[in-house]
């Protein structure tokens, strides 16, 4: 019967007393084993002394290396057998079957010495992640500098310079000091370019202010300019409309091409192609230069009455806006001559708080020409030139407007204008506007006929024309 056999069907009681009763062997019985089968083995090789003889039989002579290995090889199936009792009965029966390795000297050796001598490599890098990851911090570095909170209760004005400077007190947790904006500043840029960028923004004093400077901090406290950036005026690339190559060049830095297109407010499509040059410092990656490569205009059809929409929307708004500008009714200057009297109150409008406000908001919506003709005469700096044609007035002690309170600017309600555009063979856009509004006892409607120009800017208002009819 075979060995098999034996053990197929037992269960698992009976299998647990034969492995009590015959135990796999410990090192001390192994070597007690050896040591028997080491002396029967030395008794074998005795030589024979006795004289007994032996006829009529043919005479063989066993070689004498076939006794040791007969004795060796009865001790390694003895050592050997116990042990296989234990892995049968566990492989027949209801147990897990016993699985055994064997590892020699040399390989132990050889796998330590592979441990020891084998250095750690290098993690692989990845120019890619390493590229958005720093234009993502420049992003929320531009953010948050561009976005500083403040507090509007608390400045300091400086008016040495042609334009009023006025500083505000920081209460950004983020950019509580100076050094807090450098320190946001070194972790996006290296060295070289965080000087470039911060150059003289920074000064301790009043009495250091420069045309130059942004940050002020003045007795222990943090001062900065409201860039008067709005949100509306800021454009963020867009993931599907984004690609980025980047590479290692061979001097170990990385070289980054992106592209990303955006719609402006007057509905025509860009193409902006920035390019990256980000060096390995002793704290890590940072952005060694950055590039406008270029800025182009994509063409696509045009929404007509998407863009005379927009800038019509801009244009009266505007005007409102200007006819109701913010002032101090109690700090003025007061102009006379024989023919009349002038009266210039000072601007405390955050939104037009210098001439250059001014001229921003009518180039936004008027093309050069058109807005320099518009804007002819209308402002001058110093009371002793001021002509019949002033309306905003620029001094040592501030930004000022005339009095524009006898004014009168009708605002159209948005649900009641009527557009009606066309593209002339020129690429120009006529849009003839309908619009009504309430008067005090009726109501009102009129038209307007806009020329709309396409300009390296965007498209721009070129000339609106009352009609009569």
């Amino acid at each position: 019967m075979r060995t098999g056999d034996i053990f197929s069907n037992i269960d698992e009681k009976t299998a647990e007393r034969l492995s009590a009763e015959y135990p796999f062997p410990d090192d001390e019985r192994k070597a007690r084993l050896y040591a028997m089968s080491k002396r029967k083995f030395d008794m074998n090789e005795m030589p024979e002394t006795g004289n007994n003889e032996v006829s009529g039989v043919e005479k063989y002579n066993r070689p004498r290396w076939y006794k040791g290995a007969s004795i060796a090889a009865a001790a390694v199936l003895l050592v050997a057998g116990i042990g296989t009792s234990t892995v049968l009965i566990s492989r027949n029966g209801k147990g897990p079957a016993a699985q055994v390795s064997e590892v020699t000297s040399a390989q132990v050796a050889e796998n330590t010495s592979k441990a020891v001598t084998e250095a750690p490599t290098e993690a692989a890098v990845d120019p890619e992640a390493i590229t958005r990851e720093l234009m993502d911090k420049a992003t929320s570095l531009f953010k948050g500098t561009a976005f500083i909170e403040l507090d509007e209760t608390d400045y300091i004005e400086n008016t040495d310079f042609a334009h009023p400077m006025r500083f505000y007190k920081v209460t950004d947790k983020r950019f509580s000091s100076w050094e807090a904006v450098v320190n946001e500043y070194s972790a996006v840029y290296d060295e070289k370019t965080t000087n470039q960028l911060l150059g003289n923004a920074h000064c301790y004093g009043e009495d250091n202010i420069t045309a130059n400077t942004i940050y002020l901090t003045t007795d222990n406290v943090f001062y900065t300019q409201d860039r008067g950036i709005k949100g509306s005026e800021c454009v963020w690339p867009e993931e599907d409309k984004s690609s980025l190559e980047a590479e290692l060049t061979p001097d170990g830095n990385i070289s980054s091409v992106f592209i990303w297109t955006y719609t402006d407010d007057m509905g025509m499509e860009w193409e902006n192609t920035e390019k990256y040059t980000i060096v390995k410092t002793d704290k890590g990656w940072r952005i060694g230069k950055k590039e406008v490569e270029s800025l182009a205009k994509l063409e696509k059809p045009t929404d007509l009455e998407a863009v005379a929409k927009k800038l019509i929307k801009g244009y009266v708004t505007l005007g409102v806006d200007l006819n109701s500008i913010e002032c101090d009714n109690t700090v003025y200057i007061e102009n006379s001559n024989p023919n009349y009297t002038k009266r210039f109150y000072k601007v405390t409008d955050k939104k037009y708080s210098k001439w250059e406000d001014i001229e921003k908001a009518y180039y936004e919506i008027y093309d050069k020409a058109t807005a320099d003709q518009m804007l002819e005469n209308e402002h001058c700096c110093g009371e002793d030139n001021i002509t019949d044609n002033t309306i905003y007035l620029t001094t040592d002690n501030g930004f000022y407007v005339e009095d524009t309170s006898n004014n009168l600017l009708l605002n159209p309600e948005e649900d009641k204008y009527d557009f009606n555009c066309s593209l002339t063979p020129e690429g120009e856009i006529i849009c003839l506007c309908t619009y009504t509004y309430s008067g005090v006892e009726c109501e009102y409607s009129g038209t307007t006929k806009y020329t709309i120009i396409s300009t390296e800017n965007g498209w721009r208002i070129a000339n609106a024309e009352l009609q009569t009819e």
